[in-house]
C-alpha cells in the first residue's frame, strides 16, 4: 500500500480515490514478523489481528511521503473505478488487544517511522546495482513495506504475512 503511491511520487503525483480520506491500520513488516514468532512460542493456535491500532489516512500517507523523500507532490483525486466501489473497504483500523493478551504483542512501529524507514531503505534498494536477470533480485524493499493488516474471520487461514495464524512449531510455513 505504500509502495505503489512511493512509485507515483517518483515520477509524478500521486493519484488517490475520491477525497483520499480512506484509511487504514498500517503495520510494518518488522511487526508482522515479531508477531509471528510471538505466535510460534504461544501455548495455543488463534487468529490474531497484527496491526498498530490507528487508522492513518491515504492523504496522511502521501504527506509522510512526501516530507521523507524531500518532495512536495500534489495528490490527483481520481474517480473510483464503480466495478470497485462497492467492495471497497473506505475503513480499516485494528483491536489487535487479543495478540497483546496471548502474545504479549503489540506494533512497535508507528507510520511517521515506518515511511521513514521505508523511503530510507527503498531508496538503499533502488539505487544498489541491479542483477542482470534471474531470480537474485534485491528483496530488502520488500521487506520494508507497511502492509494493511485486514480483519479476519475467526474459521480464516490467513498467511503470516498479514496476520497471524499460531500451529505447532514442527508445521509452521512461511510463504
Amino acid at each position: 500500500m505504500v509502495h505503489q503511491p512511493r512509485g507515483e511520487m517518483e515520477t509524478g503525483n500521486p493519484r488517490l480515490f475520491r477525497d483520499g480520506e480512506q484509511a487504514r491500520d498500517f503495520v510494518h513488516v518488522d511487526d508482522v514478523v515479531a508477531a509471528n514468532l510471538a505466535a510460534l512460542e504461544a501455548p495455543r493456535s488463534g487468529v490474531y489481528n497484527v496491526g498498530t491500532g490507528v487508522a492513518t489516512t491515504f492523504n496522511a500517507l502521501v504527506g509522510l511521503l512526501n516530507r521523507h523523500m524531500g518532495l512536495v507532490r500534489p495528490i490527483e483525486y481520481i474517480d473510483m473505478p464503480p466495478d470497485l466501489a462497492p467492495r471497497f473497504q473506505a475503513y480499516t483500523c485494528l483491536n489487535c488487544s487479543k495478540a497483546k493478551r496471548d502474545l504479549g504483542w503489540r506494533a512497535e512501529v508507528g507510520i511517521e517511522e515506518g515511511v521513514r524507514r521505508f523511503v530510507a531503505e527503498g531508496a538503499a534498494v533502488l539505487d544498489s546495482p541491479k542483477p542482470e536477470r534471474g531470480r537474485n533480485r534485491p528483496q530488502r524493499l520488500l521487506l520494508s513495506v507497511l502492509l494493511p493488516a485486514p480483519l479476519a474471520p475467526s474459521n480464516a487461514t490467513i498467511s503470516p504475512l498479514f496476520t497471524v495464524r499460531s500451529t505447532p512449531r514442527r508445521s509452521m510455513t512461511w510463504p
